[in-house]
């Protein structure tokens, strides 16, 4: 009899487990696997193996790093904040955003890939959450892993409206180079005007052709440091 309830105990454990991975696997964050094998929702982190977090030092506490092999589960609840807060913006989620904030979410808080709320809706179009994202006052200027802002996502996107949003929001850099490439907001416009006779990314191409000649961009303002991302 106790060698039956032995078995009960561990199938139980076990179908618990598989339960639980498939639950982290469907919940992954909006910023989806990271490629090194990591289902990462921001505060839910199923590794296995390698870098946990794509290595933003100390954003997840510990370093953020799990030993090759292992599987480990991160609960700090700011994390778990944080990606509630991402995940309603993904959905579009205005109350939920407005409460999580209150309780104290990083509105440009974001995973090892970098990609805060507003980067992703600019990268999606997304405009009621770009400007939603703007009126709470969410950094404009903060890269991903590339080195890409929000404004550079809308423009390499053809979202005409994001970048008229993003264009108005005081401080916003237009000088800003990825990293691997060099390309700023217009030359990803540039690129993806070429195939148009006209339409939205000729438009784009020339707000950001605009802005450059006309506007004075913030370059007197103090640069962020990028994040470092090992």
């Amino acid at each position: 009899m106790k060698v039956i309830l032995r078995l009960f105990q561990k199938l139980s454990l076990s179908l618990l487990l598989s339960s639980l991975a498939v639950t982290l696997s469907a919940r992954a964050d909006f910023y989806g696997n990271n490629g090194s094998g990591n289902f990462n929702d921001g505060g839910f982190q199923q590794s296995f193996g390698g870098n946990a977090f794509g290595g933003y030092p100390g954003s997840y506490g510990g370093g953020g790093r799990a030993d090759n092999g292992t599987i480990s589960l991160e609960l700090n609840p700011q994390i778990i904040l944080n990606s509630a807060f991402r995940m309603a913006a993904r959905e579009s989620r205005f109350a939920d955003m407005e409460k999580f904030s209150r309780q104290g979410a990083d509105i440009n808080g974001f995973p090892g890939k970098g990609v805060t709320a507003l980067i992703y809706a600019a990268r999606a179009c997304n405009v009621k959450v770009v400007q939603k994202l703007i009126e709470m006052k969410a950094d404009v200027n903060l890269r991903d892993k590339d080195g890409r802002t929000a404004l550079m996502h809308a423009a390499k996107g053809s979202c005409l409206d994001a970048t008229k949003i993003l264009l108005k929001t005081p401080g916003v850099d237009l000088d800003v180079k990825e990293f691997h490439t060099g390309n700023t907001a217009l030359s990803f416009a540039e690129d993806s005007a070429v195939p148009e006779v006209d339409g939205p990314a000729i438009e784009v191409v020339r707000l950001l052709r605009k802005a450059r000649s006309h506007r004075p961009i913030a370059h007197a303002l103090p640069k962020k440091e990028a994040p470092v991302f090992n």
